[in-house]
């Protein structure tokens, strides 16, 4: 019995890492898109303030620790910038 649930459960994260990895992949190609404008108007690649604005809007409306948010961010923003060079 509780192996059976616990299956089930794992099987609805399994689904949702998917769709994770679906969303980033969305957010990478808009990144690249978002280089392409700034090259094309010499705007600096990095922008911190963006960074922490992000960071505090998705803290406040979520359950989860801002601390959490940060670090599952950070990565991303660390990700996107290596595109972006």
């Amino acid at each position: 019995m509780n192996d059976e649930v616990i299956n089930n459960l794992r099987k609805e994260i399994d689904i949702i890492d998917i769709e994770l990895i679906n969303i980033i992949e969305k957010r990478q190609d808009i990144v690249k898109q978002i280089l392409k404008v700034k090259n094309e108007e010499d705007l600096l690649i990095e922008d911190p303030v963006r960074e922490k604005k992000i960071i505090k809007n998705l803290s406040e409306d979520s359950k989860l620790p801002k601390q959490m948010i940060k670090e599952i961010y950070n990565i991303i923003f660390k990700n996107s910038k290596k595109c972006q060079k």
